[in-house]
């Protein structure tokens, strides 16, 4: 994060000013600012117990599940897959 740093600036808008992070790219590597960041405010903001890797594949995700239970990364992808599995295997045993 040190070498490739994401900045705050003043932006305007129509409605009134606001603070947005910005990087710099002068090179490919720069361009690491920005998941760098994402990857520390995780870690300083979330509760670690609720970060989880996914039963189906190779990501990790923060469970914001009400009863923090939550198995895969999204529903879109392996959450649905899991469910069709589970589907299946109920139907061949009828």
């Amino acid at each position: 994060m040190a070498k490739h740093p994401m900045r705050t600036r003043l932006k305007t808008t129509s409605s009134a000013p606001a603070m947005e992070l910005w990087f710099e790219s002068k090179q490919p590597e720069d361009l690491l600012a920005p998941l760098a960041r994402a990857a520390a405010m995780l870690f300083a903001t979330v509760d670690r117990k609720r970060v989880r890797k996914c039963d189906q594949c190779v990501l990790h995700f923060h469970d914001t599940s009400k009863k923090g239970t939550r198995r895969w990364c999204s529903m879109q992808l392996c959450g649905n897959r899991l469910k069709v599995a589970a589907y299946a295997a109920r139907q061949r045993k009828n």
